[in-house]
């Protein structure tokens, strides 16, 4: 189910960027910025076999990443997340435009079915 998220700049954590459910940080006290709704680990899971059509986990994802991330480009209109804040944040809705991927293919049709096509031969068994 996805959460609203918070982006944390603790101390307690060397100054480091830290995404939380919560908007104050329980080990600073700190109130936080937030940033919007964000799916849960398995609904990332989720997203990466929708855009890919491939498991999301495995020994192809080395080769999978390699060959599909630099095709891979941010939704501009949910920015990654999936998910567009609706009513104000008090709610969410899944992003129109890449229809909960996070992530639209740069090329065309024949070069996605071409970089998968040379992930199953790899690995025959990595196919949602």
């Amino acid at each position: 189910m996805p959460r609203k998220m918070w982006i944390h700049k603790c101390g307690n954590y060397h100054d480091t960027i830290v995404w939380r459910g919560v908007e104050v940080c329980p080990d600073c006290g700190i109130r936080a910025n937030y940033d919007g709704w964000h799916f849960s680990m398995i609904e990332e899971m989720a997203a990466y076999q929708h855009r890919t059509s491939l498991k999301p986990v495995g020994q192809h994802r080395p080769l999978a990443d390699r060959l599909l991330d630099p095709y891979m480009h941010v939704c501009a209109q949910c920015l990654g997340k999936g998910l567009i804040d609706i009513n104000d944040g008090g709610d969410w809705k899944i992003c129109p435009a890449c229809k909960g991927a996070e992530y639209l293919f740069g090329g065309d049709k024949e070069e996605f079915d071409a970089l998968r096509k040379e992930i199953l031969i790899a690995f025959p068994d990595c196919e949602a």
